[in-house]
């Protein structure tokens, strides 16, 4: 009786049913001659029965409600982790196809006037494709951070071919490795902007790292995209560039400084990190 009112009744009114229920009980017993010293315990019984009852349904509720919380999470973590294989994904072939198509561009352009060149920038061509090919590998089996020394030395040679000159300060002291990884994603994007948007001549790299934080500023002369409002835009690789440093506790500045040009800054903390 009592686990079918638990099962039909709310909480309140399976309360008030459990009394009533016990009140009954104890009357027809007193009515069919029972002695109360032989009764006195089944309002007690009934008492613990509702509550047993009560609570494993209740303990049925937050089991249910765990199950779907379990659900809601994994489902956040696949979208989570397609996400970053999104962001990861471009980030790691967009520098590389940008340098491809720089260098297939100038082979084409040195075919017929300095062929030996055309060959030797051709042959980077293919080395750069098969590196992007790799990497692309790397990113489906595991995730593989990027070093920014290698990054740096990328710049140097896809800047070099697009005809810009590069200007790389270096940190007065070691870069601490989680924070090494953010810089070299924003090395890595701010120099594919470079070469695909922003027709410069100058670029500037300046690393800095102190007791709080470890820090980047890229600086070029060119002209950075703008979208309907004249202001500069931000594409899919810089949004992904702000999400990492997020990540990481640290800040994100990208504009055009008041002498032109186009400027990122990044600052990540070292204990976040």
């Amino acid at each position: 009786m009592v686990s079918a009112l638990a099962a039909s009744l709310r909480p309140v009114v399976f309360v008030a049913a459990t009394v009533v229920t016990a009140v009954v009980d104890v009357v027809v017993l007193r009515v069919l001659g029972a002695p109360f010293a032989g009764i006195w315990w089944v309002p007690l019984v009934i008492a613990v029965q509702a509550v047993v009852v009560q609570s494993l349904k209740q303990m049925g509720v937050l089991v249910a409600r765990l199950e779907a919380a379990r659900a809601e999470v994994a489902q956040m973590a696949v979208e989570n982790e397609r996400l970053r294989f999104a962001r990861d994904l471009h980030d790691i072939l967009g520098h590389t196809l940008t340098s491809i198509t720089i260098r297939s561009q100038l082979a084409a352009r040195l075919a017929r006037t300095d062929p030996d060149r055309a060959a030797r920038e051709m042959t980077d061509v293919e080395h750069a494709a098969r590196q992007a090919l790799d990497e692309v590998r790397h990113a489906v089996t595991g995730y593989r951070a990027p070093a920014l020394s290698e990054e740096l030395d990328k710049a140097a040679r896809g800047l070099r071919a697009a005809g810009i000159e590069l200007e790389v300060s270096p940190a007065e002291g070691p870069i601490p490795a989680s924070a090494e990884i953010v810089l070299a994603w924003a090395v890595r994007e701010a120099v594919t902007n470079v070469l695909r948007h922003s027709r410069a001549g100058r670029c500037r790299i300046d690393l800095s790292v102190d007791d709080t934080a470890a820090g980047l500023e890229v600086r070029d002369d060119g002209t950075p995209p703008n979208d309907e409002s004249g202001a500069a835009r931000a594409g899919h690789g810089l949004t992904g560039l702000a999400e990492r440093v997020a990540e990481a506790g640290g800040r994100l500045e990208a504009g055009v400084p008041p002498g032109g040009g186009y400027r990122l800054c990044v600052r990540v903390p070292l204990e976040a990190s």
